[in-house]
């Protein structure tokens, strides 16, 4: 989700996902809500539905295929699907083990400023 009022090229590091679309956002109803010192918080997507004002707006043609790179507009939520291929390091004695990813800001001063999060991925 993007509260603020720029579009950030967000990036994936060792998986690659498809952008399935959009939701428009209340960002002020949001912000009013769960809005803290640091901004919103990561919320669970069911925390977001009082808040999406469209129904999923599909991605332009350019943006279909496999991509390592989303633009994130202001005042929407985008939607992509991801398929984790764990590296062989993942498992320990036969078993996958729980891996963490990271996605970040392309704009270089976002990058340098922590505009960085992990996904974890659990077995």
């Amino acid at each position: 989700m993007n509260t603020t009022g720029d579009t950030h090229p967000m990036h994936t590091h060792l998986f690659t996902f498809r952008v399935i679309g959009r939701y428009d956002l209340d960002v002020d109803g949001l912000v009013a809500a769960d809005g803290g010192p640091n901004g919103v918080p990561q919320l669970e997507v069911d925390e977001l539905k009082p808040f999406l004002t469209s129904g999923l707006i599909a991605p332009p043609p350019e943006e279909t295929g496999l991509k390592d790179t989303v633009k994130t507009h202001p005042g929407q939520v985008t939607v992509v699907r991801a398929k984790f291929t764990p590296p062989t390091t993942a498992f320990l004695d036969g078993q996958l083990t729980t891996q963490k990813y990271v996605h970040h800001c392309h704009i270089v001063e976002h990058e340098d400023n922590d505009m960085m999060e992990r996904v974890e991925v659990a077995p």
